[in-house]
């Protein structure tokens, strides 16, 4: 009975190897080269911001204020997560507003016409130059002071508005460090 079952064992492994076999299918050729298109998309531009202007001549609404960088620089909305002390803080010229609209390119500018707002920024920074959050507000100063009307002076991004003719100096102190100093050009 082993001899059996062995030589029953022996055949069915025998049949199913000998009924094994590979199959091969032959595939559609392609090309050594196919073509390749990539895709063009428009560049994204951001719409103008052109204030509405009533048909009667009226002064057009105020314009709403644009949003200002957090304390300590970085990303709008967003605080460095740095917490080292403040070594020193740097101030500019953030961009200048005229007629209720952004002069294009004016980041850094040293002068400006009576009648358009200033918007001004700082950032302080640690020792290795990286943002770092304040421990207190800014306190901007500006000299002489009856050049400009000034909103908040304790703001991280305050904005004057040029009242008369006149060369200004202006700089901010955060956590006892001052800035550097801008001068502008106040001009009819």
């Amino acid at each position: 009975m082993r001899v059996s079952r062995s030589c029953a064992l022996i055949a069915t492994v025998g049949l199913t190897l000998g009924g094994c076999q590979t199959l091969t299918e032959e595939l559609p050729a392609l090309p050594s080269n196919p073509p390749v298109q990539i895709p063009v998309l428009p560049p994204i531009v951001p719409p103008p911001n052109i204030p509405d202007v009533p048909p009667d001549g009226a002064a057009p609404p105020p314009e709403s204020e644009p949003a200002p960088p957090p304390p300590g620089g970085g990303p709008p909305g967003q605080l460095p997560d740095n917490t080292a002390p403040v070594a020193k803080v740097g101030a500019k010229v953030y961009f200048l507003e005229c007629d209720g609209q952004q002069v294009p390119n004016s980041e850094f500018a040293t002068s400006a016409q009576l009648g358009c707002r200033i918007h001004f920024d700082c950032t302080p920074k640690d020792a290795n130059n990286n943002p770092t959050q304040a421990q207190s507000d800014p306190h901007w100063s500006f000299d002489p002071g009856n050049l400009v009307a000034v909103g908040n002076t304790h703001e991280f991004t305050p904005t004057a508005t040029a009242k008369a003719a006149g060369d200004l100096t202006v700089h901010v102190v955060i956590d006892g460090v001052t800035s550097n100093t801008l001068s502008i050009h106040l001009h009819n």
